[in-house]
């Protein structure tokens, strides 16, 4: 984050849970305001706690609010430098995606970024089966039990909706968005940087 928004002024946090990386956000953009949407008490309480000790602490602003919420009542037609949201998106079905990345593309201003993860899977079914086989042997050599490991391999498109690259780089296209820039992959993880085109 430090090496695309160091000077942000304005950055968007989304989703954060506990919010166990705000300091280190606090510390890439050094004189942002960050305001941060997280529809749980309890996260929020937990965000104030990650960051009670932090020298930027004043200036993150935290909303108990899911976004459309916050977008109604709090954000008042602002748009952010960089917009943060991980492991978010694939909490829904695709059309929710579509419109949760239509959102926060929206909250983008021209030449900002959204930095954003989420659980994915490859299009090609051979592939992801291979990667599921390897994934359910990997957590039954590290001891899970193996109801454990059905029921999370049952949580899939029910519980866990996987965000495919395709997809999410034609809805953000739509908005104006250059292509995703993968940061990093992980078994079922990706993590995208991706810049909103200076002109819309």
């Amino acid at each position: 984050m430090a090496a695309t928004a160091n000077t942000a002024n304005d950055v968007l946090v989304v989703g954060p849970g506990p919010g166990d990386e705000l300091p280190q956000l606090l510390d890439a953009c050094p004189s942002a305001r960050v305001m941060v949407v997280e529809p749980s008490a309890q996260m929020i309480i937990e965000c104030r706690q990650n960051i009670e000790q932090h020298a930027g602490k004043n200036r993150c602003t935290l909303i108990q609010a899911n976004l459309e919420e916050a977008v109604l009542s709090h954000l008042d037609g602002s748009q952010f430098d960089a917009v943060v949201c991980h492991n978010v998106v694939h909490l829904m079905p695709a059309e929710q995606q579509k419109e949760l990345l239509v959102q926060l593309a929206g909250l983008v201003l021209p030449g900002g970024h959204i930095l954003l993860s989420s659980h994915t899977e490859s299009s090609d079914a051979n592939l992801v089966e291979k990667v599921l086989l390897v994934a359910t042997q990997r957590l039954s050599d590290r001891g899970l039990a193996r109801d454990k490991i059905e029921q999370l391999l049952a949580g899939l498109n029910t519980v866990i909706f996987p965000l495919t690259q395709e997809r999410m780089a034609s809805v953000l296209a739509a908005q104006g968005f250059h292509r995703p820039v993968q940061l990093f992959q992980g078994l079922f993880s990706r993590l995208w940087l991706i810049q909103r085109s200076i002109q819309r």
